[in-house]
């Protein structure tokens, strides 16, 4: 059986090649934050590239890569700069 992440009770199969970006504390330990992904994901990783962020507003930087996002079967949020927005 191929590795799967399970959200809300659906299961993704995961991609051989999957890239994750998030924000952690500069003191986290990358040998351990792997460790724990691991375990999370239920999968190896056997590459974990972690790079220093310069530190920017980001109450505000969200919105430059902000798309649309689905609700539902049938909704979706689009920004106004999205093609399927209204601006």
């Amino acid at each position: 059986m191929s590795p799967c992440l399970n959200l809300h009770r659906v299961r993704h199969p995961l991609r051989s090649n999957v890239r994750v970006i998030a924000l952690f504390d500069t003191t986290q330990d990358s040998a351990e934050l792997k460790k724990q992904l691991q375990t999370v994901l239920d999968a190896p990783i056997p590459d974990l590239l972690v790079e220093p962020l310069a530190d920017r507003d980001w109450s505000n930087t969200w919105r430059d890569t902000f798309g649309a996002m689905p609700f539902g079967e049938c909704s979706w949020v689009c920004p106004d700069r999205h093609p399927g927005g209204t601006g």
